[in-house]
């Protein structure tokens, strides 16, 4: 059973805010709070017309850079990764406009699921850029690359390796959001339940819930708690956490899907010697 799904996540990636060369800076600007207030086929739309009126090839790749994170924002991977394609064969010389290509990119790689190619993305990332993100002005690229690899790690169930980022992020990072901080909490339970550390691994996802968001992360905590305490033998712990998901989320929960919360209360209160509650529990898990 999956105890790990990581909420989606927008790629951290500037792509360009100013463009210096650019004839019409309003309207780039335009663009730029189309995309970022979720409308990102309007975007599009400015991005592509703007491409023909650009000759430099630096602004022309900013422009595309745009055009692809839009479609990274919209889910259409293969789009994104097309048009990444067309901003890497104009060989951008600025140094910027090419690191906020190679982290697109490695983005767009974790979002396709291509966890593999994103993590040697990722740590080239580290390692081709190191001179611009030990600077206080790249801090968060750096903290937000190291956490896109330790998510990817997990993914491949590398979970010593994704713990030790973790543990830097949990003690050092100094630009996470709290939501951030909480993601973290809930990725180290995750490795530690991986490893077989469970009481590690439950005092984490407790640190999640703790932090009291009542967002997906939380309730994929709970969720994770739970499991963790119904392998461990606390079957009435787990139906609390679980029987708590259904009270404080009554709809859909991205990353918790309801009938795998059906089908571990099922098995709860079967352990528990509930049989009606059991069978309840399992027709919903089965139903439509």
């Amino acid at each position: 059973m999956q105890l790990f799904q990581r909420r989606q996540r927008r790629p951290r990636a500037v792509v360009y805010s100013n463009l210096e060369g650019f004839m019409d800076q309003d309207r780039f600007e335009r663009a730029i709070a189309l995309r970022n207030s979720n409308c990102a086929l309007a975007a599009l739309q400015e991005f592509s017309a703007m491409q023909e009126e650009s000759t430099d090839a630096n602004d022309r790749a900013a422009l595309i850079l745009n055009e692809a994170r839009c479609y990274a924002d919209i889910g259409r991977v293969v789009d994104a990764e097309r048009t990444l394609a067309r901003a890497r064969d104009l060989a951008p010389d600025d140094v910027e406009a090419r690191f906020n290509l190679d982290v697109l990119a490695a983005c767009v790689a974790a979002q396709g699921g291509d966890y593999e190619q994103a993590v040697c993305q990722f740590q080239t990332l580290l390692e081709d850029y190191i001179g611009i993100l030990q600077t206080q002005e790249y801090r968060d690229f750096y903290e937000d690359i190291q956490q896109r690899k330790a998510v990817c790690l997990i993914h491949l169930h590398r979970y010593g390796e994704a713990l030790r980022i973790l543990k830097e992020a949990s003690s050092s990072f100094i630009t996470l959001k709290t939501e951030d901080e909480q993601e973290v909490h809930l990725n180290l339970g995750t490795c530690y339940a991986g490893l077989h550390e469970d009481r590690l691994a439950k005092a984490d996802f407790l640190r999640a819930i703790e932090f009291g968001l009542k967002n997906s992360v939380e309730a994929r905590a709970c969720y994770n708690l739970g499991v963790a305490s119904f392998l461990d033998g606390g079957f009435a712990q787990a139906k609390n956490q679980l029987e708590w998901i259904l009270q404080t989320y009554p709809g859909q929960i991205p990353n918790v899907p309801r009938k795998d919360v059906y089908h571990q209360l099922s098995r709860t209160y079967h352990y528990l010697g509930e049989k009606d509650n059991a069978e309840r529990y399992r027709r919903l898990a089965e139903g439509p």
